[in-house]
């Protein structure tokens, strides 16, 4: 809902822009034809002008006053059985909805290992578990860099298994989970894998030769 209040403040503001040039335009090419600017074309250079500044203004507060969410992550998968374990950062908001992980298309998780979207069955058999490293956040949107008061998961209970980090924020964060829980076990840095989001500026064939190593 605030969204769309923010695209139809965006659009006033833009459109109202767009007017008041036109009309100022207008009252210009008005005094170098005739010496006057007709009532209506003042009246309605005004009435745009406040709407840009009115739609300007909402912008500002909308954006200073936006709380970021707060939000709960998803169970592990797989945890106890597991010999391999693919931690992330934060489950993305398609899989906060879905109460699935890795539930958006655009992500290239089940593809990187070469199976059907949420074949959870296939991960039980190749001893795969999923869990993230952060158990809640603040954050707007799926973007990691956006969250903000953290809090870590127990990752005691992942001694004694190969850990795979899905991105290096998720590596980044486990570091400092780490010095929180007083965590005394070490994990390769080898075993930081490219992020399977779309957005990773690497190419889909080097991405998976990385993914390559869990097995």
């Amino acid at each position: 809902m605030k969204e769309s209040f923010k695209n139809i403040f965006e659009a006033c503001a833009g459109f109202s822009l767009f007017w008041s040039v036109c009309m100022i335009f207008f009252c210009l090419l008005s005094i170098l034809n005739t010496g006057f600017v007709p009532i209506f074309v003042q009246y309605t250079c005004v009435l745009s002008v406040c709407i840009f500044l009115i739609s300007v203004l909402s912008l500002i507060l909308f954006n200073v006053n936006k709380k970021q969410e707060f939000k709960r992550g998803l169970p592990a998968f797989n945890l106890e059985k597991a010999k391999f374990v693919i931690l992330g950062t934060f489950p993305g908001e398609k899989s906060l909805c879905a109460k699935k992980y890795y539930s958006d298309n655009s992500n290239h998780f089940w593809i990187l290992l070469g199976l059907k979207k949420h074949d959870f069955k296939t991960l039980k058999k190749l001893n795969i578990g999923l869990w993230d490293v952060i158990e809640s956040c603040e954050r707007s949107g799926s973007i990691d860099k956006n969250i903000k008061n953290p809090k870590y998961n127990d990752l005691s209970v992942l001694q004694g298994k190969k850990i795979f980090f899905n991105g290096k924020e998720a590596y980044k964060h486990f570091v400092k989970a780490q010095k929180q829980q007083n965590i005394d076990f070490k994990v390769s840095e080898k075993n930081i894998l490219p992020s399977s989001s779309s957005a990773t500026r690497i190419d889909f064939k080097t991405k998976q030769r990385h993914w390559n190593k869990i097995a």
